[in-house]
């Protein structure tokens, strides 16, 4: 069983691709995990998604032009984040250099594909390193945010990561989980900075 667990969301702009989200202990993310079903049902939401809370949509939608109320709740999301994890792991890959580098690299783009496959790979990576000087003796697991349109370019450079004796012993377990029932998920969501 792993020792830590790391989960991330992604972003994409014209010009850059983001991944980024949260590492910490297992027994940190239980007390997040209570800690932030406490902060959902104080304000009355079932989950947090960046965008509806920056546009005032969705659950949000009643808190337009509450801005006391907006900002007691992002504080208090931020406190939780910054008690409970240990680490905030961001990637940003710029979409023009990609394309002119490593998609145009026969052996590059073929482990990376496209941005989301190289920016969520190198958080895996991230997260590893994190691990390495915690002296973590078990590999971290990694969540993604489902519904991704390059999930499966990511899983296929996973397995073939797998297949390398040095990292087959050091990457932990690959998982995709819809944020809606993840917490840790809601908080990578706003780190990506949606």
């Amino acid at each position: 069983m792993a020792t830590a667990t790391a989960y991330f969301d992604e972003s994409m702009s014209g010009a850059a691709y983001v991944v980024a989200g949260f590492a910490a202990t297992v027994e940190r993310w239980r007390a997040f995990d209570s800690d932030w079903a406490r902060l959902l049902d104080a304000y009355q939401i079932d989950c947090l998604h960046t965008v509806d809370y920056a546009q005032s949509t969705g659950e949000f939608g009643t808190w337009k032009g509450e801005e006391a109320k907006r900002r007691k709740f992002m504080e208090h999301a931020i406190r939780i984040i910054s008690r409970r994890c240990m680490v905030s792991i961001g990637i940003v890959v710029d979409r023009a250099a990609f394309q002119k580098t490593i998609a145009q690299d026969a052996v590059a783009s073929t482990f990376y594909p496209n941005e989301y496959t190289a920016a969520a790979f190198m958080s895996l990576l991230a997260a590893e390193k994190w691990a390495y000087g915690c002296a973590f003796r078990e590999p971290v697991d990694y969540v993604f945010d489902r519904g991704n349109a390059h999930e499966s370019d990511f899983r296929r450079a996973y397995r073939l990561a797998l297949q390398l004796p040095d990292e087959r012993d050091r990457l932990g377990g690959l998982s995709f989980a819809d944020d809606k029932s993840i917490p840790a998920l809601q908080a990578a969501d706003r780190s990506g900075g949606r």
